[in-house]
């Protein structure tokens, strides 16, 4: 791979990666499902984060930049299972917690 070549594959694999860490939140935002608790939506990001790096990676190194896209996509959409699952295996936050957190006192204005 040229020096041409590797530095337009990393000009645009960083388009694609910025791109998807911002897809991998997504899921953790919008809920990815029911009810998510923090750990959940934690390991939605990561989840996504990780599958954006280490696949896009492993595909501008080895020489397929053209392929990113395709594990951004797969990025942005893992996290819509794991949160669910995580979700149904921690414990969500206690009820004191969410009043303390949402009082009207608690907000500065």
């Amino acid at each position: 791979m040229s020096a041409v070549h590797l530095k337009h594959a990393l000009r645009r694999s960083v388009r694609v990666v910025g791109g998807t860490v911002c897809g991998a939140a997504f899921a953790g935002s919008c809920g990815g499902g029911g009810s998510p608790t923090g750990t959940a939506a934690f390991a939605g990001m990561l989840t996504g984060l990780g599958i954006a790096v280490v696949w896009g990676g492993y595909l501008v190194v080895s020489g397929r930049p053209e392929l990113t896209p395709v594990a951004a996509s797969v990025a942005m959409v893992v996290p819509f299972f794991v949160i669910p699952v995580v979700s149904m295996c921690s414990t969500p936050p206690s009820s004191v917690l969410l009043r303390d957190a949402f009082a009207e006192d608690s907000f500065i204005e």
